[in-house]
């Protein structure tokens, strides 16, 4: 999953969820460079990539948009999902989307200082640029699907799945949703159990 459901999944814990934002930059190796208080959130995100990674209702999403992007399929199933919990937000949030991603902003802006680069300057365009808001209509999942390709190491087209969602737009919401319930009830599981290793 992308930036919203790491970021979510670690709600309402701030050192949580700004270690979970982090994980995305750095290295295994370069944790050690991290202050410790966002360690818990660095293993909590990587415990997600794990555990969606190998969940059969990922597979199944994956396969649909394969024949649009190929190898980038996983990719493109992350961010997708980010749309998925926009549109199904008040299933699982009781905050306003929007207040939820004011909330967002100011923890990163106020943490930011503690983020390595290039932490600290994709922080700052996710601020300017307010990247959330992306993911609350298609015309913003473009714009997320347009930057991915820019940041592609090969030929993607991500835009091609544009169409998949709106022509399959009912199945993959309940995908999404089967995954999504699966996922939040074992992610309050491993929190307790992070809770209870530290006692």
């Amino acid at each position: 999953m992308n930036y919203l459901a790491h970021l979510v999944l670690a709600y309402p814990h701030p050192n949580l969820m700004v270690g979970n934002y982090l994980a995305d930059f750095i290295q295994k190796r370069d944790e050690k460079n991290i202050l410790p208080v966002y360690h818990p959130g660095i293993s909590f995100h990587r415990w997600i990539d794990n555990y969606t990674d190998h969940h059969a209702t990922v597979d199944e999403l994956n396969v649909i948009f394969r024949p649009a992007v190929h190898k980038y399929a996983p990719v493109a199933t992350d961010i997708v999902m980010d749309y998925f919990l926009h549109y199904n937000w008040s299933l699982f949030m009781d905050l306003d989307y929007d207040v939820f991603a004011e909330k967002i902003y100011h923890l990163l802006k106020l943490k930011s200082a503690d983020f390595p680069e290039p932490a600290q300057t994709i922080t700052h365009r996710m601020i300017q640029g307010s990247w959330l808001d992306q993911y609350k209509s298609m015309e913003g999942l473009a714009d997320v699907m347009n930057r991915m390709n820019r940041k592609a190491k090969f030929d993607v087209q991500f835009e091609n799945t544009l169409e998949i969602v709106q022509s399959q737009h009912d199945k993959l919401n309940a995908l999404f949703l089967r995954f999504y319930q699966d996922i939040s009830r074992e992610a309050v599981s491993w929190l307790n159990l992070r809770n209870e290793m530290k006692s």
